[in-house]
């Protein structure tokens, strides 16, 4: 039975035209549909974004690692592989303070964004390490995979709960994505903003970035 687009419910979606295969793949973490018993991330299908197969499981975490929520998935294709970045927030959390001594200030959860490969797009995808690209001591999320003149990078948002005003900062990965190059690098921060909130405890949020390049301009562009 095929799914209408308005019968689909997702927070933080990731279309991926894949052209070989003549198909569209939309990305989403299982807690988006209510009779879902798995957790992980699941994929539908499509040929015309309008009509979706049912979804296909692509990641499925283990009910032991204690996670409590899964983010933002995106599929990316490099060098002939597949590879799944994914978001995990943890119910435990950071031993370092808040940097806002206020009740109603978020808990500050072990956070990060992982990869994981597979040979096709619909998975299963598995590990290819076990813990975060992002540094374990970062609340970071939103990983995307950027290649400038064939080079690969992560590209993430440092979270604003652990450091008030968010940041997107990015780092180079290896040649399989299997590990990180380096330590991270600052891009910018969200109080450059135009109409970013001022004050020292006021936070500022970094979320969900995505790089594309114009093939008219050459132009580097994040949304």
């Amino acid at each position: 039975m095929s799914l209408k687009t308005k019968d689909i419910r997702i927070r933080d979606p990731y279309i991926f035209a894949h052209v070989k295969n003549e198909a569209y793949y939309m990305y989403a973490q299982s807690a988006d549909r209510k009779d879902s018993d798995f957790i992980g991330v699941e994929a539908y299908s499509s040929k015309n974004l309008i009509n979706w197969q049912p979804p296909h499981r692509v990641l499925t975490l283990p009910d032991t690692a204690d996670i409590m929520a899964v983010w933002a998935p995106e599929m990316h294709v490099y060098k002939d592989r597949y590879y799944l970045f994914v978001t995990l927030t943890y119910n435990s959390t950071l031993s370092e303070k808040k940097p806002v001594d206020k009740a109603e200030w978020p808990k500050m959860h072990v956070r990060g964004t992982h990869i994981f490969h597979a040979d096709n797009p619909l998975g299963r995808f598995t590990p290819l390490k076990h813990c975060s690209h992002t540094p374990e001591d970062w609340m970071a999320l939103d990983g995307t995979l950027c290649v400038d003149e064939g080079t690969p990078y992560m590209v993430f948002c440092h979270e604003w709960v652990q450091i008030i005003d968010g940041t997107m900062d990015y780092f180079q990965l290896n040649d399989d994505l299997s590990d990180t190059i380096g330590k991270p690098s600052l891009m910018f921060k969200a109080s450059s903003a135009p109409g970013a909130p001022q004050g020292s405890e006021r936070g500022k949020v970094t979320d969900g970035c995505f790089l594309y390049r114009s093939p008219e301009s050459n132009r580097l562009f994040m949304i």
